[in-house]
């Protein structure tokens, strides 16, 4: 081979491997970060969606409106409410539409979150939570308080002692019809059964009229529902033939009803504090803006490189056979091309993966492990794709040098179609 064909062929084999070394980086990113569907996959089967959930409502509290405020008996429930499913769901149908934008598929960015599900929610958590909160913090939400009517004490706690149980129905009952008949024994003679009873449907119209209408400050329908509720308990007290199973059940009925109510209203002013879309970019600052316009430059331009460098590959490894004179030499310098190419992305992806273990962990002291397993693993796929295209090359790399070598050393004979005139 002469000087100039040498030089030659060094110069397209540098070329070959500098080709190779980067579409292997290329097509790796290609494979991993550059793909949306690898961003969504790694966050879901890292449980990410969990560790963003856990970091948004780790104070369990979801404020709404200008002045913060929480809907009655919210406070707590944001885990509820802003559930791991509906991040997921957000958070891939955005990815989408960010790497479609990205990749230049589409002219506009938009990142939405529909607020939609969150009114839905608050609904059902509120809701829940009402009918899983106690008596007494019900009635202090009815404005109920421990009062005298017609000369007898009735406190909150014996108002709502009736719905314990059998027994203090019972008991609380005879409690407080006693009561009665000791205030009517102070003013005369010993009342008679009747007397008592008149006695206790007067107390019961009282407290009726003072609590079948309250003001809890959402509403008519949660008005009406919370002093309906109150009047059971005053019902099941003061109705002299009353009975316990008819009382729980109309409490139960009842208390279903204020909870349907006060999530009702509590999710109406979720609707009213939030858009029904919350639009994303529409917060991205100036420089926000243009770090995106930057980063979809870069993308685009990866993605010809992406079909640019194999295509190079081909032709730089057809040209190494062009400027050939032995049948060996393309052979031998391709395999040579690939290995050179193969081993620094090895070694990169095999070292990278801990350094960015490291990394993380050192980074995110206070994160909770599930979130930085996930970022370890979104830029570990990198590497570790990177890391088993080089090791795939470098099979590549050795068989085409070892057919090369045994080529040139008369260990393997050339049909004579293949030798270069």
């Amino acid at each position: 081979m002469s000087t100039l064909r040498r030089v030659g062929v060094a110069g397209v084999v540098v070329l070959l491997t500098l080709t190779l070394l980067g579409g292997n980086v290329i097509v790796a990113a290609h494979q991993t970060v550059l793909d949306p569907g690898y961003v969504t996959d790694t966050v879901d089967e890292t449980d990410g969606y969990a560790a963003l959930h856990a970091e948004l409502t780790g104070e369990g509290t979801l404020p709404v409106g200008d002045d913060g405020t929480l809907p009655p008996f919210a406070s707590g429930l944001a885990g509820e409410i802003l559930t791991p499913e509906y991040l997921q769901t957000q958070t891939e149908r955005n990815v989408e539409n960010l790497y479609a934008y990205l990749h230049g598929n589409d002219d506009r960015l938009r990142l939405v979150a529909d607020t939609a599900p969150l009114v839905n929610g608050t609904e059902r958590a509120v809701a829940d939570a009402v009918r899983n909160t106690s008596a007494s913090r019900l009635a202090a939400f009815a404005g109920v308080e421990s009062t005298a009517v017609g000369g007898v004490e009735l406190e909150t706690d014996t108002l709502l002692r009736v719905g314990e149980s059998r027994e203090t129905f019972r008991s609380t009952r005879g409690t407080v019809r006693e009561r009665v008949r000791e205030r009517l024994a102070e003013a005369g003679s010993e009342p008679s059964e009747g007397e008592v009873n008149e006695t206790l449907l007067a107390l019961r119209g009282e407290l009726r009229d003072r609590y079948g209408t309250v003001d809890t400050g959402l509403g008519e329908s949660v008005d009406t529902a919370a002093g309906e509720y109150v009047v059971v308990y005053v019902d099941g007290l003061l109705t002299p033939s009353a009975e316990y199973d008819q009382f729980a059940q109309r409490l139960e009925t009842r208390k279903g009803a204020l909870a349907d109510a006060v999530g009702a209203a509590a999710a109406d002013r979720v609707d009213e504090a939030l858009p029904r879309q919350l639009v994303v970019t529409d917060y991205l600052p100036a420089e926000g803006r243009r770090s995106l316009v930057r980063a979809r430059a870069a993308f685009v331009f990866l993605d010809v490189l992406g079909w640019l460098l194999p295509l190079l590959a081909l032709a730089l490894a057809g040209q190494v056979w062009v400027v050939s004179e032995q049948p060996e030499t393309p052979v031998l310098w391709t395999g040579v091309a690939a290995l050179l190419a193969a081993v620094p992305g090895f070694l990169v992806g095999r070292v990278a993966d801990g350094a960015v273990r490291d990394a993380v962990t050192e980074a995110l002291p206070e994160t909770g492990a599930t979130l930085g397993e996930t970022v370890i693993a979104f830029v570990g796929g990198f590497f570790g794709a990177l890391a088993v295209q080089s090791l795939a090359l470098l099979l590549v790399g050795v068989l085409a040098t070892g057919v090369g070598a045994a080529v040139r050393l008369d260990l393997v004979d050339v049909p004579d179609r293949l030798q270069r005139r």
